[in-house]
């Protein structure tokens, strides 16, 4: 069986005026490769042409699985579960693949550009079909002082709280009330989702640089992990 080989080409795919979240042409499409093509992988008429040695990758035993044309360059990928996050600078927009089609499902413009890597938070569906709430799964972005709170499917807004003085020193933590966010005070400071305010706040002996982890499947509560410089 071959593993696959993700290659992402970095061409021109211009959104004009794009503010907030952002929905993509639907003609708009991963150019995916067709077995049996003749030639080099794929070609560009206006852009020069570029070319993916397919012996060389059948030597190793990859394939290209898809690429996407996005003329923005590109400087963070982040890969969470079933999504791969891309990040333009020169837009400071946040992009949202499906990992195996190549889709783009949404993008979205921060204003202040992205900080960190995002923070993923999956609702338990057996418990929604107990309780009859539905949620969609979430996104969390630090966007300097202030975090947001997107979508996962849409790339819609849910709510985005301002950070204060607090200086983010890691990726954010989400959970299903709160979410996380670590100083370079040493504290991580808990926020709830659904009003802004800030619940608690903890302090550590040292920096906390390693993204905050919350799980909601403990016996009797639920629990947030951190890490800190201090050893703890």
């Amino acid at each position: 069986m071959k593993r696959t080989l993700f290659v992402y080409i970095l061409l021109t795919f211009l959104f004009a005026g794009c503010q907030g979240p952002g929905n993509v042409d639907k003609s708009t499409e991963p150019l995916i490769k067709k077995k049996g093509a003749k030639g080099g992988f794929i070609s560009f008429n206006s852009n020069g042409e570029i070319k993916v040695d397919e012996k060389l990758l059948e030597k190793y035993n990859f394939e290209v699985l898809w690429t996407f044309p996005l003329k923005k360059r590109i400087t963070k990928c982040y890969l969470i579960k079933d999504a791969l996050y891309v990040y333009t600078p020169s837009e400071k927009a946040l992009y949202s693949f499906d990992r195996r089609s190549g889709h783009v499902k949404w993008f979205f413009v921060l204003k202040e550009g992205l900080t960190f890597k995002p923070a993923l938070w999956e609702y338990n569906k057996e418990d929604q079909k107990i309780t009859g709430i539905y949620k969609s799964d979430e996104v969390a972005v630090i966007s300097q002082n202030r975090v947001y709170i997107i979508e996962k499917e849409h790339g819609n807004e849910i709510t985005s709280i301002p950070l204060g003085g607090i200086a983010p020193s890691a990726p954010p933590g989400i959970h299903k009330y709160n979410v996380f966010v670590c100083g370079w005070d040493n504290r991580i400071y808990a926020f709830s989702k659904e009003s802004g305010i800030e619940v608690w706040r903890y302090l550590t002996d040292g920096d906390i640089k390693a993204q905050p982890l919350a799980t909601s499947d403990y016996i009797k509560s639920d629990l947030v992990f951190v890490g800190s410089t201090d050893g703890r």
